[in-house]
């Protein structure tokens, strides 16, 4: 893992308090409850930048000059602990007041884990990524208007205009199907934060399909997170590249139907 020289503790008056990890090295969230004071669903999906800085991302890995590796070659850089800190999915949306209390009690500079737990949790994080790229492909199919709105500047492509709006549509229900049943048991990232981005995604891209399935997760655990999203850009382009990922010869509606019946009793329990 990359060392950085650049890394200065500042002085405290008192030693600060280290995160509760859980086993495998993960910090344990809950440390910031205290400092979530606003319901989860009144907290900005998105902060504006009228609304900074009272609204800010916290990040739990942190100093940014270790994490990016800025006095080590390219060539040497250590990729997966930079996109493991950087995720959205490690940084809450507080109260800037919040978050300068936390810093008075917490350790400033917070160690990433192990190796293989950042390789475990990117691969929850690419299903969280799934999610919000077919919940925005889904609605963009239905709604091609929507598009100007959600990710401006943005454009069909022309191949994509060859699908039907249904198909595409039916396409990105089997996708969020995928990432939801993938996510019922993730390799490592806890519970809360799934939850949490799985209902932000719901107020951000009104689906029915994953407030559903957010509605059933706070039932059984009303705590989540007020996660860090993808931004809309990155969420339509993962979705062109997962509609471009089907084969030229095979017809949407063909791929649809086949994982339709791959996945059709788990659709009965998880479709909205």
């Amino acid at each position: 893992m990359a060392t950085s020289p650049l890394y200065q503790r500042r002085p405290f008056l008192n030693p600060p308090e280290a995160f509760p990890r859980y086993p495998n090295g993960l910090i344990n969230p809950d440390a910031y409850l205290d400092y979530l004071v606003d319901d989860p669903d009144n907290v900005p999906v998105e902060i504006a930048e009228n609304q900074r800085p009272f609204w800010l991302y916290q990040h739990f890995y942190f100093q940014r000059p270790f994490y990016d590796q800025r006095e080590e070659s390219k060539y040497m850089r250590d990729g997966v602990l930079k996109e493991f800190c950087n995720s959205p999915y490690n940084q809450l949306t507080m109260r800037s007041e919040e978050e300068l209390k936390a810093h008075l009690r917490f350790e400033e500079h917070v160690h990433a884990p192990p190796p293989e737990t950042m390789k475990n949790s990117l691969v929850d994080f690419k299903y969280l990524d799934m999610l919000g790229a077919a919940a925005i492909g889904r609605r963009v199919a239905l709604l091609p208007e929507a598009l100007q709105y959600l990710a401006p500047g943005a454009s069909f492509p022309r191949w994509n205009l060859d699908y039907s709006p249904g198909g595409r549509a039916a396409f990105f229900d089997a996708k969020l199907i995928e990432a939801l049943q993938a996510l019922h048991s993730p390799l490592v990232t806890p519970q809360r934060v799934i939850t949490g981005v799985i209902k932000r995604t719901s107020r951000l891209l009104n689906s029915e399909l994953l407030n559903s399935e957010a509605s059933k997760r706070i039932e059984q655990d009303p705590v989540y997170y007020p996660v860090r999203l993808r931004k809309l850009g990155f969420m339509y382009a993962m979705s062109a590249e997962m509609l471009q990922g089907i084969s030229t010869i095979e017809k949407i509606e063909d791929r649809v139907t086949l994982e339709a019946l791959q996945t059709e009793a788990d659709e009965v329990e998880l479709a909205a």
